[in-house]
């Protein structure tokens, strides 16, 4: 049994391990059904990765605690930490993780390095028989963890670059960083700064699957 899910958001899968596979079709409009055939027979390949976190129970998401609104007054009381930085912050672990995603192949990533703050490079390898797509992610995690404030993320997505990897290739690849990926806003100064800090990019298929750790 494969299940499609047509949905605009995350749900929760309590019958998950009752079935074989899933696919999250979202909203894909009139050609639905001609793109489900490409994709559930072979013909195409899976590209995406998840843009949000899907919770194991709905009271594990960042504003179960404060919605719906009580007494007509929403407190938005998890300021910064949303979506997967919520998850990574709490130690909460996802049902499937921001920027998850599987294909027919598996590619893999390797010789991590960076050129400087701003540019990761490192090898793709197709290890599967067939075309594949990967998505290589980066995260940056502030190691100077004195004084943050309570809702400082553990970790942000920072730079990420969709890969075409053909059966049995290898290729070198360059993830360049959102140019703020190092930007707070200052309360005080009422600005946008980049404090000189030391910070952990983490390279990987996903919110979770890291597969290497460099510092600048």
């Amino acid at each position: 049994t494969v299940v499609v899910v047509n949905a605009g958001s995350p749900i929760t899968m309590p019958w998950l391990h009752d079935v074989h596979a899933v696919l999250m079709a979202w909203f894909p409009g009139q050609e639905m059904g001609n793109a489900l055939v490409d994709l559930l027979s072979g013909d195409a390949e899976p590209q995406g990765r998840l843009p949000v976190s899907f919770p194991f129970r709905m009271e594990d998401t960042p504003a179960s605690e404060h919605h719906p609104w009580r007494n007509a007054v929403a407190n938005y009381l998890e300021g910064r930490l949303v979506g997967h930085q919520w998850y990574s912050t709490v130690g909460r672990e996802p049902l499937f993780p921001f920027g998850f995603g599987l294909g027919y192949s598996c590619a893999d990533i390797a010789d991590v390095s960076a050129a400087d703050a701003f540019t990761i490079e490192c090898t793709v390898s197709n290890i599967g028989d067939r075309d594949a797509v990967e998505v290589v992610q980066v995260y940056a995690h502030l190691m100077d963890r004195d004084d943050v404030p309570r809702d400082e993320p553990v970790q942000r997505l920072v730079g990420f670059t969709k890969v075409h990897a053909p059966a049995g290739s290898s290729q070198g690849i360059t993830v360049a960083l959102d140019p703020d990926a190092y930007r707070r806003w200052d309360l005080d100064a009422h600005a946008w700064v980049a404090p000189s800090a030391r910070y952990e990019l983490r390279v990987g298929r996903s919110s979770l699957d890291i597969v290497a750790r460099v510092e600048v």
